[in-house]
């Protein structure tokens, strides 16, 4: 061990006097010139200085690197500790770095908000058509949008009878009492990766009502896509729904709400407003034309019984 320990101090002293032999060779007078010997002295002091600036950067990279490792250790202690709760101490910056990260940070929060209103914009820009509105064409129409709940997926694509490739699914937005019977025709079954109870968007597709369930032909004409949609929109789309199902299990729209859509409906500027002396006309006018239908009845009642 002391050996080991000799042997490494002497390495550096090594390389200093190869150093100074290197620099020094050659030179005449060694011994009696003073000017050489000053020469060899300074060449001593700078290989010195040398090897002393080396050591101190050796120790001071040893020393940040075992600072470092004990600042992880007790991190990594503290996090175990207390968990997700734990907030490591943050670097001091200067000013110069605070704004940089100040800037960065409002630049990602501003490239967050323009792609949120992008997504909300393509998910909430076009209208939605109901399931049941689509069941009830009686026609071959370009639907614009629809959107549900895909409740079921055949495992494996199928062919119509002109060879078009085709998927069978059912979806469910809350307007129709059971899923949604839908065949999808086109392109895209071939790459229909959406999984069961994935919230789908289908856009530009041409509809038919075929028996029992509605065929929605996806064509490249017509740009038609069949997309997952965001969490935004499936939120949406499963509110809607749970709505629609628990009217359906109250029986239906009480009538109070009807009435209450009805009158919000109307426009009111064709209306006439309602005094008391338009009340009380309306009343004695229909009045009057009770009593006429009654007078109408008892005629008709005595003639028959006359003949």
């Amino acid at each position: 061990m002391g050996k080991g320990k000799k042997k490494g101090k002497d390495v550096p002293k090594k390389n200093t006097q190869k150093i100074v032999e290197d620099k020094t060779f050659g030179l005449k007078n060694k011994n009696k010139s003073k000017k050489v010997q000053k020469y060899i002295q300074q060449v001593n002091n700078q290989a010195k200085g040398q090897r002393n600036t080396q050591a101190f950067a050796e120790a001071q990279a040893k020393r940040r690197k075992a600072e470092r490792e004990a600042k992880k250790q007790a991190e990594k202690e503290m996090f175990a500790l207390l968990g997700d709760a734990y907030q490591p101490k943050k670097k001091d910056m200067s000013k110069k770095s605070r704004a940089k990260l100040k800037e960065k940070e409002k630049a990602e929060k501003e490239k967050a908000a323009a792609k949120k209103k992008e997504q909300q914009e393509r998910d909430f820009s076009i209208p939605i058509v109901t399931l049941k509105d689509v069941f009830q064409l009686d026609s071959k129409v370009v639907v614009e949008r629809v959107c549900g709940i895909m409740e079921h997926k055949d495992n494996l694509a199928s062919k119509t009878h002109d060879g078009q490739p085709c998927i069978f699914i059912r979806i469910s937005d809350g307007s129709t009492l059971k899923p949604f019977p839908v065949m999808i025709v086109g392109e895209t079954p071939t790459t229909f990766e959406l999984k069961v109870d994935t919230a789908v968007d289908i856009r530009g597709a041409v509809a038919m009502v075929r028996g029992d369930k509605v065929v929605l032909e996806l064509t490249k004409e017509n740009n038609a896509t069949i997309t997952g949609c965001s969490p935004e929109l499936t939120e949406h789309i499963l509110e809607i729904k749970k709505t629609n199902d628990e009217i359906r299990a109250q029986g239906g729209i009480p009538i109070e709400q009807l009435i209450e859509e009805q009158r919000a409906a109307l426009d009111t500027s064709k209306l006439t407003p309602v005094t008391k002396e338009r009340f009380f006309a309306w009343k004695e006018k229909k009045k009057k034309a009770q009593e006429a239908e009654w007078e109408e009845k008892r005629k008709a009642a005595a003639k028959k019984g006359g003949k």
